[in-house]
Parts: C-alpha cells; sequence; structure tokens
C-alpha cells in the first residue's frame, strides 16, 4: 500500500496531536477549570454582596419609616404646642384688656364723681350766691335772719372746701 503524501501528513498531525494535546487539553481543562471556579467565586460573592445590599435597603428603610414617624410626631408635638401657646397669649391678651378695661372703667368713676362733685359745689354756690341776692332784694330783717341761719346749717353739713371757703368771704 502505497501512502500518499496526505496520509503522511494526518498520520503525522494525529501524532503530533497525540503527543502536545494532551498537554495542550490538560493545559486548557486545568485553565477552564480555574476560570470555571473562579466565575463560581465571582458568582458566590456577588451573591454574598447582593444579600448585604438587600440587608443594608431593609435598614434603610426601616430608619426612613422611623425618621417619617419621628417626623410625623414632632410636628404633631409642634402643632399641639402652637396652640398652646396661642391659647396662652389669647388667655394674655384677653386678661391684660380686662385689666384694662377695669382700669378705664375705674378712672371714668373717679372722673364722674369728681364732676359730680364740682357740679354739687357749683350748684351750692349758686343757691348761695340766689339766696344772697334774695336777701338783698327782700329788706325784711327776719326773713334775712331765717333764711340766713337755714343756709349756713345746710351749708356746714356740707364738706366741700370750695363751698366753705367761699361761705366764709360771703359772711365776711
Amino acid at each position: 500500500m502505497h501512502f500518499d503524501a496526505s496520509f503522511w501528513v494526518f498520520v503525522g498531525f494525529v501524532t503530533l496531536f497525540a503527543f502536545i494535546g494532551r498537554k495542550t487539553w490538560v493545559g486548557i481543562t486545568s485553565a477552564l477549570d480555574a476560570r470555571a471556579k473562579k466565575i463560581e467565586a465571582d458568582i458566590e460573592e456577588a451573591a454574598k454582596r447582593r444579600q448585604e445590599a438587600l440587608t443594608l435597603l431593609k435598614t434603610c428603610q426601616r430608619r426612613q419609616i422611623e425618621a417619617t414617624e419621628r417626623a410625623h410626631e414632632i410636628l404633631k408635638h409642634a402643632e399641639e404646642e402652637a396652640k398652646r401657646l396661642k391659647q396662652k397669649v389669647f388667655d394674655d391678651l384677653q386678661e391684660h384688656t380686662e385689666a384694662e378695661e377695669r382700669l378705664l372703667q375705674e378712672r371714668i368713676h373717679q372722673a364722674e364723681e369728681r364732676a359730680f362733685a364740682e357740679i354739687r359745689e357749683r350748684a351750692l354756690l349758686l343757691a348761695a350766691e340766689a339766696t344772697r341776692d334774695l336777701i338783698l332784694k327782700n329788706p325784711d330783717p327776719a326773713f334775712e335772719e331765717k333764711l340766713f341761719e337755714q343756709t349756713r346749717q345746710i351749708l356746714s353739713d356740707i364738706k366741700s372746701p370750695l363751698v366753705a371757703a367761699n361761705v366764709a368771704r360771703r359772711t365776711s
């Protein structure tokens, strides 16, 4: 049997592949195994990191919920405090207004009393002057004496410095 060149190329290739292929095959498979182990370790690391991220996400969500609840509590407390302060200010203002009103009423009452006292004194002075004029116009000494005594008695009962000064001035 005669073998041509392509047969010998094939035999050489198979022989070369048998000697080198085994070592190459071992190298390739070991490299692929190493690569597979690295990929497997990376997958495990990624799964571990994912679990950590999920745990961190849950923690953050829980803290966000707690912060939101705390913010609502603070807002509710602030609203209650604002209502309390508003009521206190209103009560203080009401109390102040009532005190001012009482003070003004007292001042008005005092002014009224002074005005009535002044009117009474002036009326008494006018009555005394009218009596004096009546006495001067009526020359009867008995009438004059009787009227003078009645007037002096009435005026002595009144404790008014203005009337007393005017009576003293008129009688002298």
